[in-house]
């Protein structure tokens, strides 16, 4: 290669790289993505799992003859429901898939997948914030990633991509923390009255002198149930709501370091560590 090949060579790997992502925008955009496909996993298993919890106390609510009727053993806790809680979770999930995949050398076929996935996820949520229009252009846009320019091309695209998602993954933040509350209609509310109804109930069958020996066992078990949806209510849901809360404000720094504002770094160091708290809150009632 001549000399004047070389210097045109390395002009143009200088004003590719000053084109990119630099490390504090990578690192922000990798941990956002870490999180947000971590609370989005946590979230589509805790819906199913709360469900059965519903369904188990439910049962042992109808073997010690309490106040729940044989026919309503999901009640307000149907498959539906849960499905639809699961979609958004996966949305969430897919999200932050799709940041990582962008951040690091993903394959191409990889990365389109992972576009793929967040478009018709978020498709599927009834009262999306974005357009089926909006979805596809960011699909459009990981489309054009490529070439000998990759580098040059993700950042683009994670600059382009970032704020014309932010206020779906606000809006899906938001679906969550609702359900996770325990005010309010929502699913956490349902685990918690349901709980409360077979505790009172189990109080009764264990005070009457006629309750068979079968019904008192099953009472004891029912005193179980309720004891660990008392904790994933208390413990589980609550670290999620906390670390979803950071997700938001984290998200919403990224979209300032994206665009060269001033953005509170702390903020994202702060993600990491409720990340970190849902896990060992998820391991510590798992453990009892």
């Amino acid at each position: 290669m001549q000399l004047h090949q070389i210097v045109i060579a390395l002009a143009w790997a200088t004003l590719l790289s000053a084109c990119g992502l630099t490390g504090e925008q990578r690192n922000a955009a990798m941990q956002l993505g870490h999180a947000a496909q971590s609370s989005g996993d946590f979230a589509s298993d805790q819906f199913p799992k709360l469900r059965q919890m519903v369904i188990s106390m439910n049962v042992i609510d109808v073997e010690i003859g309490g106040t729940r009727k044989p026919g309503e053993l999901d009640k307000n806790f149907s498959a539906s429901t849960v499905a639809i809680r699961v979609r958004a979770a996966r949305a969430l999930a897919s999200y932050g898939e799709l940041l990582i995949a962008l951040v690091t050398e993903t394959q191409a076929a990889e990365l389109q997948q992972a576009s793929n996935d967040f478009v018709s996820s978020v498709k599927s949520i009834s009262g999306k914030r974005l357009s089926d229009a909006q979805l596809d252009a960011i699909g459009s846009t990981v489309d054009q990633v490529g070439g000998w320019i990759v580098e040059y091309k993700r950042a683009e695209a994670i600059k382009a991509i970032v704020p014309q998602a932010a206020p779906e993954v606000e809006h899906l933040c938001d679906l969550l923390i609702n359900d996770f509350s325990q005010t309010g209609q929502n699913l956490s509310q349902e685990v918690d009255a349901t709980a409360q109804r077979l505790r009172g109930d189990i109080d009764v069958a264990l005070a009457e002198k006629d309750t068979s020996f079968a019904e008192r066992s099953a009472a004891m078990q029912g005193q179980t149930l309720v004891e660990q949806a008392d904790a994933e209510l208390t413990v589980v849901n609550a670290q999620a709501i906390q670390a979803l809360k950071a997700l938001k404000t984290a998200n919403q720094d990224l979209v300032k370091a994206l665009t060269d504002q001033q953005y509170n770094a702390a903020d994202i160091e702060n993600l990491g560590e409720q990340i970190n708290m849902l896990a060992t809150a998820i391991k510590t009632v798992s453990a009892r």
